[in-house]
């Protein structure tokens, strides 16, 4: 079970071949892939993104379970940010991590490193 950080799909549409090969071997693999509601609305917000390349993730969140807010991930957020002192959205990020108990893909491994309970899988 994975969940993948916002950079993962910005670097896979912007063609990096390690990113789209380890996407695409998830997907053919049909393992579990999440993401959060806040890597959602990041990558549709992304200003370099086209219409093309919004339609294509929308199809690609059909291989994928949408985490969005409960108590429970609410919870989890707050708690992370108050401890590790992380971005808003990192938060949610690994907070959407921990509460599925997937391994975090992710580039950026600078921010993440600090939350020890969290798996990372650099890529």
């Amino acid at each position: 079970m994975f969940t993948l950080d916002t950079n993962c799909l910005i670097y896979y549409f912007k063609g990096e071949e390690k990113v789209i090969d380890l996407i695409q071997v998830l997907v053919l693999e049909r393992a579990p892939i999440f993401i959060s509601i806040i890597t959602k609305v990041e990558v549709l917000a992304y200003p370099e993104i086209t219409p093309k390349e919004e339609k294509t993730f929308l199809e690609m969140m059909k291989n994928m379970i949408l985490i969005e807010f409960d108590d429970k991930l609410t919870n989890l957020v707050f708690n992370i940010r108050r401890k590790h002192k992380i971005k808003l959205p990192d938060a949610i990020i690994t907070a959407t991590s921990l509460y599925t108990n997937s391994t975090l893909i992710t580039r950026n491994i600078k921010d993440f490193s600090k939350i020890k309970e969290l798996n990372i899988f650099p890529i």
